[in-house]
């Protein structure tokens, strides 16, 4: 493109200079919305539908989703099965209770995506044609964290605290085991740092000894019991001197709370009047006993749960916590049977694979009419085979008319997508992948996040550790030694001197940079301080060859620290978010096909799905099969086929072990315990592919 003679092309900014102007446009709307003293504020509410609710209910739900609404009057369990309109019945629940009396604020909405919990609210104040602002809706861990920033200190926390995300454990595990294993020789032989974070994890979510699930999860460790649990000991006492707590600490935490303050539980009850509780069936020990906590001291719980779509066993997750609800006294149990996703095909392709010995009756009937195709059991020769027979037929569906977003390839297991991927991307077809890291994992954005929580919490040793090692010269001694110091220091500033203090030169130059950001109290000019710093972006380009693209990332980090009240709330809000797209508005239509594990893919749906590799020893998984956990598998394969819409392709790979496959997975070879060996005639139709 050419431009007139004497002007040249426009200057387009670095990515941290275009958020800094975005950052400056917002000041004078933050500044007009500050709502001075000496000015009233008039709320516009949404816009109410036509009608009164009692009318729009009527017309919007069938007569058991009806039903379940009338319910909820009290302790109310309703079994809605895959597809039954569960998110419908809870939105009209929560707009029933504000037409009849109840107040926003006494609602508390707990979900287990933030996502689940935006869409449950916007369509809950459709609905309602009301402000539902002050309802209290959100995950467990970020209903908990509300919960402890207000009363942490009951139960030993400090008043700032630290949340440590899945690294960051590893690394203070890492720190525990070198200190309690000093001088010890076969210390290489004990677990990594990521399993003995994730295994104490588990044991704090299930509620089991850490000495019992050390051993269930690798018996061969039994020897050395003792030494991973002084590990872990250690790791916690070292949370504790750094005023951090991890994603179990939210949970845990909170139960002591509300078990040893009754008056602290008393007043949350009174706050929370009604408690709903989206798929109780995955929640874990503590996040049971935080809701019959709530429960028992006043709230009205109404929980929506699918014992046969427990899935997430491995993070403490237990189905029978459904039929432990059920069972307390004066408990409304309403069935959902009636499925508006799939065909009758599918639908009845999914009955017969329900998981057995359920002790709830309940059945599905599809609502749509009997127009389908019956799902295909397609059956390749090997992994390559089913790879080219997705991809053909995902074009052939394409030339049809259908859009890539319609399509969801669905795996047990994230390396049995390998090869799919590498089709796809020979035959130009465009795919998102949604088995990866979350954005605010990235390395990138995790150094600037340090400088938000060294300013909120001076006694964070491992963001002091990160920010340290960026800088040239400064090495693993020389960080470590600086952090400590520096978390013995009362304030920010403080601890920045006290980290300099007798190290190197480098050392020195290092808390000269860092000065400056030393006194910034908003997350916005702390994250644009560290991005536009010389040293910084000297750094990135150092480390990282797609430094321009991270430069982009942290113009939106950048953008959503806007949005934060303060340090605290953003901190929280990053630490507790799901995936965020660092590039794309992910509300808008997908464009792309979507490839995901199964436990990713809970809760969405495509017109068009494909199941991978569905032969025994990868679906179901070796593992499962030779400890006898099949119960799991099988409501997995369940949650698999009911995310299909419109079609559904299951393939089976004759030859799905790789070469270098050994012990279980040849045992399961032709063992016929695999979900398609049962008798399905006249519930699939069979194609060979070669």
């Amino acid at each position: 493109m050419g431009y007139p003679r004497g002007q040249s092309a426009p200057k387009m900014l670095p990515a941290h200079e275009r958020a800094k102007t975005e950052r400056d446009a917002y000041a004078p709307r933050r500044a007009l919305l500050a709502e001075p003293g000496d000015r009233r504020v008039y709320r516009l509410a949404p816009r109410p539908p036509a009608g009164d609710l009692s009318e729009r209910l009527a017309g919007m739900l069938d007569d058991e989703q009806s039903h379940a609404v009338r319910s909820a009057t009290g302790r109310t369990l309703i079994l809605a099965a895959a597809g039954t309109g569960k998110t419908r019945v809870i939105t009209s629940i929560v707009a029933h209770l504000t037409e009849t009396g109840t107040e926003p604020r006494n609602v508390l909405l707990v979900t287990f995506t933030r996502r689940a919990a935006r869409e449950m609210t916007l369509r809950a104040q459709t609905l309602a044609g009301r402000d539902l602002s002050e309802m209290t809706a959100g995950t467990f861990h970020s209903v908990c964290q509300r919960i402890l920033r207000r009363y942490g200190p009951l139960v030993g926390l400090p008043n700032r605290y630290t949340i440590l995300d899945g690294e960051d454990q590893a690394d203070l595990v890492r720190i525990a085991r070198d200190a309690v294993t000093a001088g010890v020789r076969d210390r290489a032989s004990l677990p990594r740092p990521e399993w003995m974070a994730q295994t104490l994890a588990l044991a704090h979510e299930s509620g089991r000894p850490l000495a019992a699930v050390i051993v269930d999860q690798n018996p061969r460790l039994a020897d050395r019991v003792e030494e991973i649990v002084a590990v872990c000991t250690r790791y916690g006492a070292l949370k504790r001197e750094s005023g951090a707590v991890d994603y179990a600490d939210l949970l845990t935490l909170t139960v002591r709370l509300l078990t040893d303050h009754a008056d602290v539980c008393a007043k949350l009850a009174a706050q929370f009047r009604w408690v709903l509780v989206d798929e109780l069936h995955d929640v874990n020990a503590p996040q049971a006993a935080i809701v019959e906590a709530l429960g028992a001291a006043g709230s009205h719980v109404v929980a929506v749960a699918d014992p046969d779509q427990s899935i997430y066993a491995w993070r403490g997750a237990d189905p029978a916590v459904v039929q432990r609800f059920a069972d307390v006294p004066g408990t409304t149990v309403v069935p959902l049977g009636r499925n508006y996703r799939s065909t009758p095909q599918i639908v009845a392709l999914a009955q017969e694979c329900l998981p057995e010995g359920n002790r709830w009756d309940k059945r599905m009937v599809a609502h749509r009419d009997a127009h389908g195709a019956e799902p295909v059991v397609a059956h390749c020769l090997s992994i390559a085979d089913e790879a080219a027979f997705v991809t053909q037929r995902i074009a052939d569906l394409i030339t049809e008319g259908r859009e890539p977003g319609e399509i969801g390839i669905l795996y047990r297991a994230h390396h049995h997508s390998i090869d799919i991927q590498m089709a796809l991307a020979q035959a130009g077809v465009e795919f998102e992948l949604f088995s990866g890291a979350r954005f605010v994992e990235s390395a990138h954005v995790k150094d600037v996040l340090a400088f938000c929580r060294v300013r909120h919490n001076p006694r964070d040793t491992l963001a002091w550790h990160r920010i340290l090692r960026l800088f040239p010269g400064v090495g693993e001694r020389t960080a470590s030694a600086a952090a400590e110091r520096a978390g013995k220091a009362p304030g920010t500033p403080d601890a920045l001197a006290a980290a300099g203090e007798g190290g190197p030169a480098a050392l020195g130059r290092a808390v000269a940079h860092l000065a400056p950001l030393a006194q910034l109290d908003r997350p916005e000019d702390i994250i644009l301080g560290v991005a536009r710093a010389d040293w910084f972006r000297d750094s990135l380009q150092r480390r990282f060859p797609n430094w321009q693209d991270r430069e982009g990332d942290l113009a939106r980090v950048a953008e959503l620290a806007v949005r934060a009240a303060d340090v605290e709330s953003f901190l929280a809000d990053m630490q507790l978010a799901e995936r965020v797209e660092a590039d794309e508005d992910v509300s808008g239509p997908a464009k792309r096909v979507a490839l995901s594990s199964v436990h990713q893919a809970k809760g969405l749906e495509w017109p068009v799905v494909f199941v991978l590799q569905c032969e025994a020893g990868s679906f179901p998984s070796s593992w499962a099969m030779s400890e006898g956990r099949l119960a799991e598998e099988e409501r997995l394969f369940y949650v698999a086929l009911t995310r299909a819409r419109d079609e559904l392709y299951l393939c089976r790979p004759i030859q799905a072990k790789r070469p270098w496959d050994t012990g279980a997975n040849r045992v399961v070879l032709n063992s016929g315990l695999g979900f398609l060996d049962r008798d399905l005639r006249g519930l699939v139709d069979e194609w060979s592919v070669r």
